[in-house]
C-alpha cells in the first residue's frame, strides 16, 4: 500500500508500492453510516467460522460483523471495534491492515481504496533522495518526513493511541516533486516508512493520496498506524474516531 506506495505483505502505499495488479479501478466511496461507538462489544477471535480471505493475510478475519475483536498475532495485541462493513485482510505479527465499507484489497494494492494500516515497527524511508535520519523514535522519523521537500507536511501533533504516546500528522505530495521520485500510476511517488522486523512493508505518497500518520513510541521504536484516504481527505475524522477506540496490550 503507498499513501500511496506500499510494498511488503500489503502494497507499496503510502502507497504501497505496486504488487501486480494490472489496472486501477475507479476510486470508491468508502464512508461509512456507523460510528466505532455504534458497535457491540461482542469479542470475536479468528477461529470457528472465520478464515482469512488473503492467502498473505496470516489469521486475518475477512469481513466483519460489527464489534470488538482481539488481533491473534499481531503484536503488541490490539483490541479495536469497527461497525459493520469493515474487512480485516491482514493480522500477522508485524502487519495488521482494515479496510473500510466500500474498499478492497485489489484497490489497497493498487492504490485506490481507503485503509487503516498497523505496523509494529516503521523507519523513515529518506524520501526519493533515499537519505533517511538515523533515529528511529517517533520525533527522529517526523523531523525526516518533515524535511522531505517533495512532501506537504501538517505540524505535528502531540497524541495517545490506546496507551501508547506520539506524534500524528497528515502528508500529501508535493505540487512539484522532484523529477528523482520513482513513478507510479501515472504520477511520481515519495517513499516515506519501511517496515522494521517483524514489520514487512515500503510505503511511499502518490498523487491523490492525504495520509494521516501516527507515530507512536513503542518497544524502543516506532510503532505507526498509517490512516490512507484516497478520496482527498474527506474520511479521515471518521477513521481517527475508529483509531480513538484501539488499545494495545502487551
Amino acid at each position: 500500500m503507498l499513501s500511496k506506495v506500499l510494498i511488503g505483505s500489503t502494497a507499496l502505499l503510502g502507497v504501497f508500492l505496486p504488487t501486480g495488479c494490472s489496472s486501477d479501478p475507479p476510486p470508491v466511496d468508502t464512508r461509512s453510516s456507523a460510528s466505532p461507538s455504534a458497535a457491540s462489544s461482542t469479542s470475536v477471535s479468528a477461529g470457528g467460522e472465520h478464515e482469512c480471505p488473503n492467502p498473505h493475510g496470516g489469521v486475518c478475519l475477512g469481513p466483519l460483523d460489527a464489534g470488538q475483536y482481539v488481533t491473534q498475532q499481531f503484536l503488541p495485541t490490539l483490541t479495536y471495534s469497527v461497525p459493520e462493513g469493515w474487512d480485516n485482510e491482514e493480522d500477522l505479527s508485524g502487519n495488521f491492515l482494515l479496510v473500510p465499507p466500500g474498499g478492497d484489497l485489489p484497490g489497497v494494492d493498487a492504490g485506490t481504496s481507503d485503509y487503516i494500516g498497523v505496523y509494529a515497527g516503521v523507519k523513515a524511508s529518506g524520501g526519493c533522495e533515499g537519505v533517511a535520519s538515523a533515529g528511529d523514535s517517533p520525533a527522529q522519523i517526523a523531523d525526516t518526513i518533515r524535511a522531505d521537500r517533495d512532501l506537504e507536511v501538517a505540524e505535528p501533533e502531540r497524541t495517545e493511541v490506546g496507551g501508547l504516546p506520539g506524534l500524528v500528522m497528515d502528508i500529501t505530495l508535493a505540487r512539484q516533486p522532484s523529477d528523482d521520485c520513482p513513478p507510479f500510476g501515472g504520477g511520481p511517488a515519495v517513499p516515506l516508512i519501511l517496515g522494521v522486523t517483524p514489520s514487512s512493508l515500503d510505503h511511499a505518497i502518490v498523487n491523490g493520496l492525504t495520509m494521516r500518520l501516527y507515530l507512536l513510541a513503542h518497544n524502543g521504536g516506532t510503532l505507526a498506524i498509517e490512516v490512507d484516504d484516497v478520496h482527498g481527505g474527506r474520511n479521515l475524522a471518521q477513521y481517527s474516531e475508529l483509531i480513538q477506540h484501539f488499545d494495545f496490550g502487551g
